[in-house]
């Protein structure tokens, strides 16, 4: 019986000595796994906002891409839209979003890359800033340094220019913790960088119809059969819109320059179109909004511009009712494409613009179902 009982008596100071060992253990190991849960948590943090602003920038730059017409501005307000899930806007003293320079600064950057003679150089147009102080990575040392990396990489000998525009984002990313901040050479905020470099005119995502800057009111059209004349087809919503388009919602292109140009590229409506109701929507297409140009450019540009066309078939848009007000801020809502054939035009004057209606677009819209 005794034998027993200290049988049982060193049973239990064993179970005693592994029950602290074992806290032992865990008060050790606890701190270590907090430390890796930590540690975990920051990475996840701190990577999820270094791909919010790399997707912002290149957001932006894509929507800078489309064209020289789009400012500086808008590119960086498209790229600060895209990175609001980061607390980085504060509320200016009228009431609008901004950037807080405190924790973040976009900088938009016109290039120029010209080939020459085997080798290529960048040259820096114009800088646009927005946010804190904190500089840009594209100075002269690291645009020699681009250079040097492909010096001699035979291209041809004749001159070759490229426009380009670039968006940079700095973000200074608050630790969570702290924890990384006691960690030599890792300040607390952690400071991030995201670049974005494109080409303008070459940020086409899908295909979508060319077509030129005129406003045709689907009322001119109505009865018509191809090879009938229209008397007018420039026929807009009257003062401050009387029937020229622009592409981009940015107000700048509203000017006599963007027109000419229009007028001699259809397919800028392709890469700078914005949806006059849907910012998000660069495609244009049947039930779309067009802005409107301004006012009754008829300078001799514009008018050589026309005489270019004469003769030529080209495809118009069709629009039923006139949205956003008078001036800048005017569109048209577009119902149809259709083809005619410039014969005449009296600009200024008459103010008219005569056509042969030579049908129903069959690319863009098959069949206008309206009439």
């Amino acid at each position: 019986m005794m034998r027993y009982l200290a049988k049982i008596r060193h049973g239990l100071r064993s179970s005693c000595k592994q029950q602290g060992q074992s806290l032992v253990e865990l008060a050790i190991i606890t701190p270590l796994l907090l430390l890796i849960l930590l540690g975990l948590t920051e990475v996840g943090a701190a990577l999820h906002s270094y791909l919010i602003i790399t997707q912002a920038t290149r957001v932006g730059a894509r929507y800078g891409a489309r064209g020289i017409y789009v400012s500086d501005a808008t590119v960086a307000s498209i790229t600060r839209e895209n990175a609001e899930e980061l607390p980085i806007t504060i509320v200016d003293t009228d009431g609008t979003p901004v950037l807080d320079g405190t924790k973040a600064t976009i900088i938009v950057t016109r290039l120029r890359k010209i080939f020459s003679a085997g080798n290529y150089h960048y040259e820096i147009l114009s800088q646009y800033s927005e946010g804190g102080d904190r500089p840009s990575v594209l100075t002269a040392e690291w645009l020699a340094a681009q250079e040097a990396k492909v010096t001699g990489g035979g291209w041809p000998d004749n001159v070759l220019e490229m426009n380009m525009i670039a968006v940079e984002m700095m973000y200074d990313h608050p630790q969570i913790s702290g924890l990384f901040g006691l960690l030599p050479n890792l300040p607390d905020p952690i400071p991030m960088h995201a670049l974005t470099i494109m080409r303008l005119g070459e940020s086409r995502e899908m295909p979508s119809c060319c077509a030129y800057p005129i406003a045709v009111h689907e009322s001119s059209l109505q009865g018509k059969s191809p090879g009938q004349s229209i008397g007018d087809i420039f026929n807009g919503s009257g003062t401050g819109n009387f029937g020229w388009l622009r592409w981009p919602q940015e107000p700048s292109a509203g000017n006599e320059g963007y027109l000419v140009d229009s007028l001699g590229d259809p397919c800028m409506s392709r890469s700078e179109f914005d949806n006059a109701r849907d910012p998000s929507d660069h495609q244009l297409s049947l039930g779309d909004a067009v802005w409107g140009n301004t006012g009754l450019s008829a300078s001799a540009d514009v008018r050589a511009a026309l005489d270019a066309l004469k003769g030529q078939k080209i495809r118009v848009l069709v629009w039923s009712t006139h949205g956003g007000g008078s001036g800048i801020n005017g569109y048209y809502n577009i119902v149809g494409f259709a083809w005619v054939r410039i014969t005449d035009y009296r600009l200024p004057g008459q103010d008219r613009i005569t056509a042969t209606f030579e049908g129903w677009d069959s690319e863009c819209n098959d069949v206008y179902s309206g009439f």
